[in-house]
């Protein structure tokens, strides 16, 4: 088990570690002292010895999982319509294939709009490591007391981040403490990256035999759309699922503004124009352009069009646009089509509800 601690704001630690061969008894039995400073304020956090910073204590963990689920008590997730602040350039982001503007992918657009002050840089510290399968309760609970005892000392909150295996049995190992125990006080958090895997996976079993799996082989093979699925393909997957979001969003778009999008070109379709190009050639124009017209055809998404742009060039930022009437109204339709979607009779799953407003 090996264990990395963060610090925030970013720290120095210099320590000379000459290359030699030592046991573990001459490593346990080092008395150098190791000072940790902030680099920005210069003050010390700590100093301890090396002797108390290389040697984690092992304690035996004696109890077992069982009975321990059926004392775990959820409480009540109250259903909570938190406001977003800047829905407004979400939504012009998600219907910008629409208004024929190009726009970059959804972290770049985050970079491109918004500004400001950020987290400062972190430091990671490595830690002891424990000789010990990761996987046996008595790994898991040593490090949980080597956590809570570092945390008494410094008066402050223990948080331990697990892989998802790791954070089921540190979660059982807390239960089963008595209520007085230190450890209750540990916050056990799940990686960043299982938790999103858990989240897409959640999707993927809501959205099963909605027709999305259809969607996503358009783009992916059937392999991969059932690894989207289940959250294992991150990466397609949130690639993935913001393109099925662009594209319900288009689709509404464009039912709400009156034009038709353009009709996807298939082999066949290449072969009739090809047979029939001396025809084609005697269509009108005008003919032409009204059956398929992906161009703004009306004042308010002309608007939405040149507002995009604006944001994309900088002239305005994400503040400007949430109180505009037209932006406002656009989402407010939207919004009216997706409930009279969601509440049709053909609805029966809840894609609209994921991927949309409802």
């Amino acid at each position: 088990m090996g264990i990395i601690g963060a610090f925030t704001p970013v720290t120095n630690v210099e320590v000379r570690i000459r290359r030699t061969n030592v046991t573990a008894a001459d490593i346990a039995d080092l008395r150098l002292r190791n000072d940790l400073y902030c680099v920005q304020w210069g003050v010390k956090l700590y100093s301890l010895t090396h002797a108390a910073v290389r040697r984690i204590n092992i304690h035996n963990y004696t109890s077992n999982f069982a009975g321990i689920l059926s004392s775990v008590r959820y409480e009540h997730l109250s259903n909570r319509m938190v406001a977003y602040p800047h829905s407004a350039m979400d939504f012009l982001w998600k219907i910008s294939p629409v208004l024929s503007v190009d726009r970059p992918l959804w972290s770049g657009f985050m970079q491109m709009v918004h500004q400001g002050d950020h987290r400062q840089t972190s430091s990671a510290m490595f830690l002891p490591m424990i000789d010990l399968d990761p996987n046996d309760p008595t790994c898991i609970y040593s490090t949980l007391i080597y956590i809570c005892s570092h945390a008494r000392k410094y008066n402050c909150t223990s948080i331990i981040t697990f892989d998802q295996p790791l954070w089921w049995k540190a979660n059982m190992i807390v239960e089963s403490q008595p209520g007085s125990s230190e450890l209750h006080s540990v916050v056990v958090r799940l990686g960043g990256f299982h938790a999103e895997m858990s989240f897409l996976g959640s999707i993927g079993h809501l959205m099963k035999g909605s027709g999305i799996e259809d969607l996503l082989k358009v783009i992916y093979a059937s392999n991969t759309v059932a690894h989207i699925l289940s959250g294992k393909a991150v990466s397609r997957a949130v690639r993935g699922h913001f393109i099925v979001d662009a594209s319900l969003h288009s689709l509404l778009a464009a039912k709400i503004f009156g034009f038709t999008l353009p009709a996807e070109t298939t082999d066949l379709d290449i072969s009739m124009e090809s047979e029939d190009a001396s025809t084609t050639r005697t269509h009108d124009a005008t003919n032409d352009a009204e059956s398929v017209n992906t161009e703004p055809q009306n004042h308010d998404i002309q608007y939405l069009c040149d507002i995009m742009k604006k944001i994309l060039s900088g002239e305005i930022g994400p503040d400007d646009i949430e109180h505009d009437r037209i932006v406002l109204e656009t989402i407010a339709k939207m919004s009216c089509e997706v409930k009279n979607l969601s509440s049709s009779d053909t609805s029966s799953h809840p894609m609209v509800s994921v991927h949309g407003y409802g």
